[in-house]
């Protein structure tokens, strides 16, 4: 059974779940960190990098990176256009990220389209052996969160490498775009903006992603965007505030504290903010996708900047943090189940994703379309 693709937005995070005795590093619905449970169905078979991804070094950020690179044979010799994609917080080894990169669609997306895809991994805390996969988006550190915003990792400088990487030794041009998710929106969105890298973006997407309050006022670039969001995400608040990620029992019961992941302003307030670095005003163009699947969700398609059109979002009502237009809406993938172990013993419990949208809206499509106008 398909496995959806579920993210999370909190860059370093544990819950006490017996105090005094033992930390659980949570991992925001990424699959392959221990047994998925019984009920969450077999994932799908992740990728082996033999298969047709490259890997490239990068001694960015104090020690050394790994990026995926995809060379599909419909590539032109020279002149290629490149994806990066940036994935969620929470992932524990390169099996979760070579998993989700099938899931996010893209893989089969750029053999179709001809692009090369680049899918660069985050950081771990070198000092604990248990740290999740994670990006440096901005959000100031907490008790929980060892790497804030100005040290240790220098996640832009680390993507500009995989650009220079992609450039001279993989065939790529000029036409570079970044797609974020959750996590890795949130990095996108200050990708776009610094100095290092800002001039080289021609177009970015986010999914589930909104601006840190820490980086609320700092400057963006007037980058082509577009941005998916859903009304009803129970990590990442449509209407701005804390991120916080509560864990749950079999019976839907709290289990631990809720884990505190920094705060984020609205969606509203990010579109906002992304209208004015390219001087538009909040008068859009609206169009419904039709309601197909009666799943919970209906997706409003929005377009603003008059004929430009280089801002775009798309808001799905009802739906959660997902990967919009990928897995399913059984409950296995809305209420996603783990196992890990801890002190000895094994711990199940549950993160609530939400929906996705079933209707024929699919984020990744989406971004290609709006990535393929520049």
């Amino acid at each position: 059974m398909y496995s959806p693709f579920v993210v999370g937005c909190c860059r370093h995070c544990r819950v006490r779940i017996i105090p005094a005795l033992v930390l659980l590093t949570t991992l925001f619905a990424s699959h392959a960190q221990a047994q998925v449970c019984a009920t969450s169905g077999e994932l799908d078979p992740p990728l082996r990098v033999d298969e047709f991804f490259y890997q490239a070094y990068s001694p960015a950020s104090g020690g050394e990176r790994t990026a995926l690179f995809q060379i599909p044979a419909s590539a032109p010799p020279a002149g290629r256009r490149l994806v990066m994609v940036l994935h969620g917080g929470g992932d524990y080894d390169r099996n979760d990220l070579y998993s989700h990169i099938r899931q996010s669609g893209w893989t089969d997306l750029a053999e179709r389209e001809g692009v090369v895809l680049v899918y660069p991994s985050g950081s771990k805390d070198p000092a604990d052996p248990g740290d999740t996969f994670n990006w440096n988006d901005g959000r100031l550190g907490t008790g929980l969160w060892p790497m804030p915003d100005n040290q240790d990792v220098d996640d832009v400088g680390y993507l500009a490498e995989i650009m220079d990487i992609a450039q001279r030794d993989y065939g790529v041009g000029e036409q570079v775009y970044v797609m974020g998710i959750s996590n890795g929106g949130m990095m996108a969105l200050r990708l776009a903006a610094d100095a290092r890298t800002r001039g080289r973006i021609k177009a970015m997407a986010t999914v589930v992603a909104q601006l840190p309050l820490d980086r609320a006022a700092s400057p963006l670039a007037a980058v082509p965007t577009l941005l998916v969001n859903a009304t009803a995400d129970p990590l990442m608040p449509y209407r701005g505030g804390e991120l916080l990620t509560q864990l749950e029992s079999a019976d839907g019961s709290p289990l631990g504290a809720p884990i505190y992941g920094g705060e984020v302003i609205s969606f509203r307030a990010t579109l906002q903010r992304v209208l004015a670095a390219h001087g538009c005003g909040p008068e859009r163009q609206s169009r419904w996708v039709r309601d197909r699947s009666d799943d919970g969700t209906r997706v409003r398609l929005d377009s603003y900047c008059g004929s430009s059109a280089t801002v775009k979002d798309a808001v799905v009502f009802g739906g959660g943090h997902r990967w919009h237009g990928q897995g399913d809406n059984s409950v296995e993938s809305v209420r996603p189940c783990f196992t890990t172990a801890v002190g000895g013993f094994d711990l199940t419990y549950y993160v609530n994703a939400g929906l996705t949208t079933l209707d024929g809206f699919n984020a990744s499509e989406a971004a290609w379309r709006f990535f393929r106008r520049y």
